[in-house]
């Protein structure tokens, strides 16, 4: 719960409307450290992030999940 917590947690609610266009849900996962996970329709782990920087968080799992989709 720190600073940088809350402002990636925004980010991501700001940009819920995109991920709901690509079929993408957002569920927090927290091993006590930065990285994040993207996470496939049959529970495969497809890419993790080890060191985000909370302003562009959103953005870099947008540009991800729209990679994934090509």
């Amino acid at each position: 719960m720190t600073q940088g917590c809350t402002i990636e947690a925004h980010n991501f609610q700001q940009d819920l409307a995109k991920y709901q266009k690509l079929n993408a849900a957002i569920v927090g996962v927290s091993v006590d450290s930065t990285g994040s996970f993207l996470i496939d329709p049959t529970g495969k782990i497809v890419q993790v992030w080890t060191k985000v920087s909370p302003m562009k968080h959103s953005e870099e799992v947008l540009a991800a999940l729209a990679e994934k989709e090509k």
